[in-house]
């Protein structure tokens, strides 16, 4: 060791090194915190809300099996953010014997210049009578600062 501390005496560098770890040590100790900035979230599904909260999916007849409706989620944040969807229902496809299990809803998106981020909700017209869970939520990846929603779904019937 003491050779090391002569080594960098002789080469005039110990003043160096020592001045660069106590800027370094001061720097790194300092109190200065960015301030951070929160959002509104906001969730737009396009379906009637009734006074529970829950909204109403009426499963129109249509020619094929599954009924549409366009999810938004409102982030309002000007930065391009990942939004995740998801929600707790699958139906199950047999494929050759095999159960394959289908989700009903689009699981990832990405925010326009606008804030805003879609995904499509596409549940089986022969689901009529049950109730989704539906979760969203963000990431921000700037200030590392979550968002989260969850909502319910009544898929209603319409041929009753």
């Amino acid at each position: 060791m003491i050779s090391f501390v002569n080594y960098m005496v002789n080469k005039g560098d110990f003043m160096k090194l020592l001045l660069s770890s106590l800027f370094l040590f001061l720097v790194g100790c300092s109190d200065i915190v960015a301030p951070q900035e929160y959002y509104p979230f906001e969730i737009e599904t396009r379906l009637q809300q009734d006074e529970n909260g829950y909204y109403h999916f009426p499963m129109e007849s249509y020619s094929s099996t599954q009924a549409l409706v366009r999810f938004t989620a409102h982030t309002h944040n000007p930065e391009i953010q990942f939004v995740y969807w998801d929600c707790d229902t699958q139906w199950i496809y047999d494929y050759m014997n095999n159960d394959i299990p289908v989700d009903i809803i689009n699981h990832s998106s990405y925010t326009d210049v606008n804030g805003e981020a879609h995904t499509m909700f596409g549940p089986q017209t022969w689901m009529a009578g049950d109730t989704v869970q539906v979760f969203v939520g963000y990431l921000d990846s700037i200030y590392d600062v979550e968002y989260f929603k969850s909502f319910y779904v009544i898929l209603e019937s319409t041929d009753e």
